[in-house]
């Protein structure tokens, strides 16, 4: 005979093997986003409001996702929880700002929103990941003309300048000078206005190489006003860059003689570079570097040093080489962009009056 038992009810007291509690349950379709939103807004349940943070955190990440949550509202919700008082909301609403600065709707409507003065308000936070996350965020925003307007508009300029001394952080300074980047190519003079060149100067002798990198690009771009070739040479930079053209980091090495050929367009930055011990023939040298980036910024470079008669006078011993790259044929960039640069080079340095 077999006995037949009655099944019994048992409940674990176990969570479910695959239910993640720091984060919120996720409603089906087009409800998930809204659902979010409304616990974000719950002033009462602080544990539910960071769950939908969290839980946002991970659906941004996906590109499709965007639009959606900029329908839902996230955005305006976010803009108040920066300025929470809980480190940890902080963190993971810039966090939800930075995923949608990587997106042009995102961006847009970032700055429809107006959240660029809680952005800056962020830059004096006393964590230091949400000040990274605000300034990446204001980064990316500057990639567009209106959100480059809106720095220019709420004078952050000195702000962003004197982060480049207050901070540690090679990310953070990395994320400042590639936004003082894109504000110079809007307008120069608020950076013209305040000891941004110096600034830059200073961090070209970081120990970072994407700081350095990112320095010069910055002193390039700077120099391309005349008054800003004027503060380049008063401050030596010519001097300091070049002691960068034989740095082992091909990128340096190129921002290194981009900064050369946009600080010496005038005369007196050409003498001022003229007299630096090493310089044209570091330059000179970098004729036969094997990354043709490098190799078309130093062509370039001699080209503009070359106007005057000392720097004509000590690269005359180039021209055979400078005749070769003519015929040169590029695989890295336009293939005929070396060559045409070496064709002015040597028209420039075999130029008699």
């Amino acid at each position: 005979k077999f006995l037949i038992k009655m099944a019994t009810t048992r409940v674990s007291e176990q969570l479910p093997p695959n239910l993640d509690v720091t984060k919120a349950s996720i409603a089906y379709g087009a409800r998930a986003f809204p659902k979010l939103n409304e616990e974000l807004s719950q002033e009462a349940d602080g544990t539910v409001r960071l769950q939908a943070l969290r839980s946002l955190c991970d659906l941004m990440r996906d590109p499709s996702s965007v639009k959606q949550a900029v329908a839902a509202g996230i955005i305006p919700t976010c803009n108040h929880l920066v300025e929470h008082a809980d480190t940890l909301v902080r963190q993971l609403s810039t966090e939800i700002f930075r995923l949608f600065a990587n997106h042009a709707v995102g961006r847009s409507t970032l700055l429809i929103s107006n959240v660029m003065p809680a952005l800056a308000a962020l830059f004096d936070d006393p964590d230091t990941l949400v000040r990274q996350r605000a300034h990446q965020t204001v980064r990316m925003l500057a990639t567009s003309a209106a959100g480059t307007e809106a720095i220019l508009r709420l004078t952050l300029i000195a702000k962003l300048v004197d982060k480049l001394v207050e901070e540690t952080e090679t990310a953070i300074l990395v994320a400042v000078l590639e936004t003082l980047q894109a504000t110079i190519k809007f307008d120069t003079i608020a950076s013209l206005e305040c000891p941004a060149m110096e600034r830059f100067i200073t961090l070209v002798k970081h120990d970072n190489e994407e700081v350095t990198a990112a320095a010069l690009e910055a002193i390039k771009g700077l120099s391309f006003s005349r008054q800003g070739k004027g503060q380049a040479v008063d401050h030596g930079a010519p001097q300091v860059v070049v002691g960068l053209l034989t740095h082992d980091n091909a990128r340096i090495r190129a921002e290194a003689c981009g900064a050369i050929m946009s600080i010496c367009i005038t005369t007196r930055a050409k003498e001022a570079f003229a007299v630096i011990e090493g310089g044209a023939s570091a330059l000179a040298t970098l004729v036969d570097d094997p990354v043709e980036s490098v190799c078309l910024a130093a062509v370039q470079a001699i080209n503009v040093t070359a106007e005057i008669p000392p720097c004509r006078a000590m690269y005359q011993a180039l021209l055979p080489k400078l005749a070769r790259l003519s015929q040169f044929e590029g695989t890295q960039l336009d293939p005929t962009a070396i060559a045409r640069a070496a064709q002015r080079a040597s028209a420039t340095i075999a130029w008699q009056p």
